[in-house]
């Protein structure tokens, strides 16, 4: 008697493990950050003048949020803007792409888009082109380059504030704070949303960024300004690699 041939079970590929956001980036230093980027809207969109000296950070800090508001949608953590996280993704991206040159086009472009961002904070409900895609992955909604731009801001205050112990123990909280961003963007630009991101010599890049970042985290919790010194080292070192790797 033949035996019947059959068809071969094909093996599920591996999924990649969902990010521990709640591990990355407490809430409350997300919600900080947030609120760090909103105090510097606030005055930069006062008037033309004020736009025109700082247009070119809006990009950086509209990408920056959105890629916050993103993370925000996996983090257990709550805010009071929580509930209107998508909505603040979407107008954040917006924001970030309406300030494209000086002048008074740009201005009222980025200023309408704030007002109506700021609608979520003030607890109305903001004004929406579209509905926001829950699916929607973070190269969608937050661009690589400008929150590249964030995380390098990251590493130079880090770089500069903490050259000696003494330094060092000044600036802890603020030192924290700036580590945490920076590993938290980091890991964003990580998603394989991202092109190139699915490589494996880009992925080995982001997670060495991410060994370094957590010693800088254990480094300010034991204050050891030596094994921090060290972690900053190995950022710059990594992202000099990356750069020279996929920059271009």
């Amino acid at each position: 008697t033949e035996t019947p041939n059959t068809e071969p079970v094909p093996k599920e590929e591996p999924k990649a493990a969902s990010v521990a956001w709640d591990e990355l980036i407490p809430m409350e230093i997300l919600d900080n950050e947030i609120k760090n980027i909103r105090n510097f809207l606030t005055p930069t969109l006062q008037s033309v003048g004020t736009y025109n000296r700082e247009y070119k950070m809006l990009p950086m800090n509209g990408n920056t949020m959105a890629a916050l508001a993103q993370i925000a949608l996996s983090h257990s953590g709550d805010a009071l803007w929580k509930d209107q996280a998508l909505a603040l993704r979407d107008l954040s991206y917006v924001l970030a792409n309406s300030a494209d040159a000086p002048g008074r086009a740009g201005w009222e472009a980025s200023s309408l888009a704030f007002e109506n961002l700021s609608n979520i904070f003030s607890g109305s409900d903001p004004t929406l082109e579209s509905d926001p895609d829950p699916e929607a992955a973070f190269a969608d909604n937050a661009d690589r380059g400008p929150i590249m731009q964030r995380m390098e801001i990251a590493y130079n205050w880090l770089s500069s504030n903490t050259p000696t112990p003494a330094a060092f123990a000044d600036v802890k909280e603020k030192a924290l704070h700036e580590t945490i961003v920076l590993g938290a963007l980091t890991q964003v630009t990580g998603d394989e949303s991202y092109l190139f991101a699915d490589e494996p010599d880009y992925r080995t890049h982001v997670t060495e960024m991410m060994s370094a970042i957590t010693q800088m985290r254990q480094a300010i919790e034991d204050d050891n300004h030596e094994s921090f010194r060290d972690g900053v080292s190995s950022i710059n070192k990594k992202c000099a690699e990356c750069h020279t790797d996929y920059r271009e």
